[in-house]
């Protein structure tokens, strides 16, 4: 370049001097720029770069090289199909971009296995997984529900399960003297639905009117418990994910759910060593129970039905099969789309939508599931195939899926529903009453049918 005089002589100089990087640390940061940029800034504390870059040390990470590739691939083929099906999303010049991000965790030890902080690291730096905070919308519905299970009703200390029904209908919250009306995703509502029916089909009516009974405080408390680190107001719009957070918080926080509430530190590094291999730091695995391992099972089976028939069935049609949790995400402009599923080993947290905060126009089972879909049918294949594993103190019994009922031999429908040992439903469902044939049958149940809106659940 000097002899084409494309350079100067004090330019050429210069680039002779400058100390050429260890060829495996360019590799890797090749291979997982994003993820790099998050190590260095994780090791910033302890060592300068010029140690970083010339003394010859080994760091030992937990990046996960196969699930990176699989995250990068998910992520930009997913907003390239976006862009493709749906025209107005096509770049409209630098600042106006269709990006994403995805971060992936192993619940039980928080280990970063692979960070995807943009669709093209050359064009920006910028790590959405830890740098952008956006709106999560519905993906922090379930912690209002989780807060719902483990404090009852502020008012008389009622007991909320999975089978107690909820109205869903419009209605206004006054709250410190404002009003605030919440209102359905297009405009849709179910009247008197279940707990549980409630969070599949991220119903905003009835997941405010069970936040009102529980209690804001009690909500975001039990949030920041989990992993959220950024100062939530207590504010009503704060149940529906009207604060911004990172997707590294969000990642976090449901990780403790999938590690059936114990909550563990985000891990990227794991050793280091210098040139002879001697130890010059070890970070152990940080962990610690937050909430109670029943607790964690029930809002985990919950979000099971998130997958099997509610926001989330399109992971299903899809092809992935596996016993899974998750929850859409959808703010209510429109901005920001996401999704967060996780098996009981392996958490992926998928946000899609614009730097400049332009209008996304497309929900998170639209946008952000089906990129996540792609990444965990291959993330997973090959794999054990595991489940989450009711604790001692939880009782599964079938229920009515329309009353949350215990179900008797007439109901079209039965669910196998999970409850704390001793909160199940003790009355029949009283939409499908038994027949006389069947309660002469079984006389010691005739009393029970009869009474069984009496009786209570």
């Amino acid at each position: 370049m000097l002899e084409e005089r494309l350079i100067t002589r004090a330019q050429y100089d210069v680039a002779l001097r400058e100390v050429i990087q260890r060829r495996e640390l360019i590799k890797v940061a090749n291979d997982a720029p994003f993820y790099v940029d998050f190590l260095r800034r994780d090791l910033a504390e302890n060592y300068s770069n010029e140690v970083l870059t010339a003394e010859g040390l080994r760091i030992f990470t937990s990046l996960d090289l196969q699930l990176q590739r699989l995250a990068e691939k998910a992520l930009v083929d997913g907003l390239k199909r976006l862009e493709e099906t749906y025209r107005y999303l096509r770049k409209r010049g630098e600042e106006d971009h269709l990006e994403g991000a995805v971060v992936v965790i192993k619940p039980q030890t928080g280990e970063i296995k692979a960070m995807v902080g943009g669709r093209d690291y050359q064009k920006s730096q910028f790590n959405r997984v830890f740098q952008a905070w956006r709106q999560p919308g519905s993906t922090f519905k379930p912690f209002t529900y989780l807060a719902a299970l483990m404090y009852g009703s502020e008012e008389g200390g009622k007991k909320i399960t999975p089978a107690t029904l909820v109205d869903d209908s419009p209605f206004t919250w006054s709250y410190e003297g404002q009003e605030w009306a919440p209102r359905n995703y297009k405009e849709e509502y179910f009247g008197t639905v279940t707990f549980r029916a409630a969070l599949e089909k991220s119903l905003n009516s009835a997941t405010v009117r069970i936040a009102r009974e529980v209690g804001i405080n009690k909500i975001r408390e039990l949030a920041y418990r989990l992993g959220i680190e950024t100062s939530l107001p207590a504010l009503p719009s704060l149940v529906l994910g009207g604060v911004e957070v990172t997707p590294l918080e969000l990642a976090t926080a449901f990780s403790t759910l999938a590690n059936n509430g114990v909550r563990t530190h985000p891990l990227t590094v794991k050793q280091v060593t210098n040139q002879d291999g001697r130890a010059l730091e070890k970070r152990d695995i940080q962990v610690r129970r937050v909430i109670s391992p029943q607790l964690a099972f029930m809002i985990n089976y919950l979000l099971k039905g998130v997958l099997d028939r509610g926001t989330g069935y399109g992971a299903r049609l899809q092809g992935f099969d596996r016993a899974a949790a998750g929850k859409t995400g959808t703010t209510n402009d429109l901005k920001d789309a996401w999704f967060v599923g996780y098996t009981p080993d392996l958490l992926a947290v998928v946000w899609v939508g614009f730097d400049n905060q332009t209008k996304l126009g497309l929900s998170g089972a639209q946008a952000a599931l089906p990129i996540w879909t792609d990444f965990m049918k291959r993330a997973t294949a090959g794999t054990p195939v595991t489940d989450f594993v009711p604790p001692a103190g939880i009782k599964i019994v079938n229920i009515d899926p329309l009353s949350g009922y215990l179900a008797t031999p007439n109901c079209p429908r039965v669910m196998a529903e999970a409850f704390i040992e001793g909160e199940e439903p003790t009355g029949y469902c009283p939409l499908h009453p038994a027949s006389l044939s069947q309660l002469l049958r079984e006389p010691a149940k005739v009393l029970s049918w009869i009474f069984s809106p009496l009786l209570g659940k």
